[in-house]
């Protein structure tokens, strides 16, 4: 790249610049002679893109000694707080506001962040002083929990302070415990050391899909082409970049879930936490969080066959007194027992497995399912019932119709394993 030079407009270029795995590649695109400048047009559009004017673009790329081009410290601009660099000021913006929120905060305001005059208008947009803010404090759009039109309108409404107060009144008037927080979020609002950051955390399956893909790579190579079918997503959270090695690869896929668990819910976190400072609850919680844990925290019971099956309405398709009836009515018997067998470890099932088989889902959530999982019946008649089927969407599990007992057992075992950690589905 240090021997390709800015054209002055399109018709004076004669390469084309494009990204192939991760590089900067040249393509001509017109008579190349001996001795030629090799000169690619970027285009007003591209530069003001990259938050600088096309004359700075100009003469920085085009200011040569010998016939190179000159790279001076200045054109890289190294995140204070963190060892990446970027190559330009809109992805360094973006970077320490998603990933050091309160720091940049900081720095904007006293000056020793530098924002070029075409970045004004971009971080204007993204950083307001809230109501009751204390001075200091940042409330970044691009720190919203999930991305999209609701969650910034409930972030500027502060309906997370609100969730908050509504809290700590509960507590102190109605004595009702929430215990809905999850392990991750109570150690955020306690600030407790954080948990290592899991695939399993990312709620979106294509970006999930993608950051384990980056993980399953075995070398450099595979590493790099995964990385590159996620740069959209990755440039965005400041954690894109050039595999090195396969520890570069772990610190960049630890960088990124880090920003997905913790980085990117920074303002609603700091909004709900002033919330929780009504009655001084906040204030009794850092100090007493170990005993305050049962109060804040979601502690899922066992799951138990009765749990389990009471779980479960009966949905019956046949008519009362008929043959088809009777053999539900058994069926049913054979699932309690059944349940109860998993319980008592007598198989290799877990009542967890069963669950997950029916609904997606290893254990009832703490507000129960939106639509109450149904049981339903495969009867040989109707066509092939060897195994049990699921729809995890409609939450239905069917069971299989048998006379005797140690045959749908073998049947719910065998259909149930072979999915081995898939869902069933219809």
């Amino acid at each position: 790249m240090r021997y390709v030079n800015c054209a002055r407009n399109e018709e004076e270029q004669n390469l084309i610049a494009f990204q192939h795995k991760g590089g900067i590649l040249y393509r001509s695109c017109g008579l190349v002679t001996s001795g030629a400048e090799l000169l690619v047009w970027y285009g007003d559009e591209y530069a003001r893109h990259l938050g600088i004017g096309f004359d700075r673009l100009w003469n920085n790329k085009s200011s040569t000694k010998g016939g190179r081009s000159q790279l001076t410290p200045a054109q890289a601009f190294p995140c204070p707080e963190c060892p990446y660099s970027y190559t330009s000021q809109i992805f360094l913006h973006k970077h320490m506001k998603r990933s050091h929120g309160d720091l940049y905060g900081r720095l904007l305001r006293s000056g020793e962040i530098k924002v070029e005059p075409s970045l004004l208008p971009y971080v204007a947009a993204s950083y307001q002083e809230p109501i009751g803010a204390s001075p200091g404090t940042v409330q970044s759009t691009s720190q919203i929990p999930a991305e999209g039109a609701g969650q910034h309108r409930s972030l500027q409404k502060g309906q997370y302070r609100l969730v908050g107060k509504m809290i700590a009144l509960c507590l102190v008037q109605g004595q009702v415990s929430p215990r809905f927080l999850s392990q991750r979020l109570y150690r955020q609002v306690c600030k407790l050391s954080p948990l290592p950051a899991t695939l399993e955390e990312v709620t979106d399956y294509n970006l999930r899909t993608k950051l384990q893909k980056i993980a399953d790579a075995t070398h450099v190579e595979g590493a790099r082409e995964a990385m590159e079918e996620a740069t959209d997503e990755l440039s965005l959270m400041g954690s894109f970049s050039f595999v090195r090695s396969l520890p570069h690869r772990d610190e960049l896929l630890g960088a990124a879930l880090n920003f997905l668990t913790e980085g990117r819910i920074l303002t609603a976190l700091n909004q709900f936490k002033e919330g929780l400072e009504t009655f001084g609850i906040l204030a009794l919680l850092r100090i007493h969080h170990e005993e305050l844990k049962g109060v804040f925290m979601d502690t899922p019971e066992p799951l138990l066959a009765s749990r389990l099956e009471s779980t479960f309405m009966t949905s019956y398709l046949s008519e009362p007194g008929s043959n088809r009836r009777r053999k539900e009515a058994r069926t049913l018997i054979y699932w309690r027992d059944w349940l109860i067998e998993v319980e008592d470890g007598d198989t290799s099932l877990t009542l967890g497995a069963v669950l997950a088989f029916a609904t997606g889902l290893k254990r009832i959530p703490a507000v129960g399912f939106p639509i109450g999982p149904r049981l339903e019946f495969l009867h040989e008649e109707d066509g092939p019932a060897l195994f049990p089927t699921a729809n995890t969407c409609s939450l239905v599990l069917r069971l299989p119709v048998y006379l005797e007992y140690n045959r749908f057992k073998e049947a719910m075992e065998e259909g149930i394993t072979s999915c081995g950690s898939t869902f069933g589905v219809a």
